[in-house]
């Protein structure tokens, strides 16, 4: 039985209208395209997400086959998030979802309670947020907004995802504040752009959390520790160390 051709990456974000150039996996001569938009519905969870619920299909015209990467004719469309894939039939464990956002690591290497957290990745929010009046003054999607990212985590073994406050957030990056009460632990991170309902949530993004540990509040001077016959400041340094 011949493995069946399916779309591997894509060069986001898809812009309707434009080209749009991908990868497929065992690509024949035959293989075509196709595109289902997912609907504007309403998020939920991350779980939620057990089918696409797409429209109808659309076939995107191959314009040139290279290899395994080919260029297709993305017709003017309504922005959104959409299921390429390589059959007419839209299905959430094949399709590749172009738009929808993707995490990429995180800074610092944990979260703190109370503290800022950074996430980055691409399509965090959506570029229909960031409008280009000048096609050849092109608007950069690194800008910061507000309110156009949602994030949800949970804890591994937890059935309830918790909502983490975004503080802004662009295309490429989330800015977070952790909760002050979050309970330490490893997480699943999934992030949400308004676009594609249920099955528009990212994959999710290991995130270890970690209480808030305070500086202690003493503070121990080397002045105090210095000897008038030494002349390095070596041994009071590591005196003040040792107390």
């Amino acid at each position: 039985m011949k493995s069946p051709s399916i779309v591997t990456h894509v060069m986001e974000p898809v812009i309707p209208g434009t080209l749009t150039v991908m990868t497929i996996g065992n690509l024949k001569d035959d293989t075509r395209v196709f595109c289902h938009r997912l609907p504007r519905t309403e998020a939920g969870t991350p779980a939620d997400a057990t089918t696409i619920g797409a429209m109808a299909p659309l076939e995107l015209p191959i314009l040139q086959r290279q290899d395994e990467c080919v260029t297709v004719d993305f017709p003017a469309a309504d922005y959104g998030v959409f299921a390429l894939g390589t059959t007419p039939t839209a299905d959430l464990s094949e399709a590749y979802l172009a738009n929808r956002p993707r995490l990429d690591w995180h800074y610092p290497s944990q979260a703190t309670r109370g503290r800022e957290f950074r996430i980055i990745g691409r399509n965090l929010v959506s570029i229909e947020h960031y409008p280009t009046r000048d096609k050849a003054n092109p608007v950069s999607y690194g800008g910061l907004l507000k309110d156009k990212t949602r994030i949800l985590a949970r804890r591994r073994g937890d059935q309830d995802w918790v909502p983490i406050p975004v503080i802004k957030a662009s295309a490429y990056e989330a800015r977070l504040k952790i909760p002050g009460k979050l309970a330490a632990g490893e997480y699943e991170f999934c992030a949400h752009n308004g676009l594609g309902g249920a099955a528009g949530w990212s994959e999710p993004l290991c995130v270890h959390v970690q209480p808030h540990v305070a500086w202690p509040g003493k503070v121990f001077r080397v002045d105090t520790y210095r000897r008038a016959d030494e002349a390095s400041a070596s041994p009071a340094i590591n005196r003040a160390l040792a107390d």
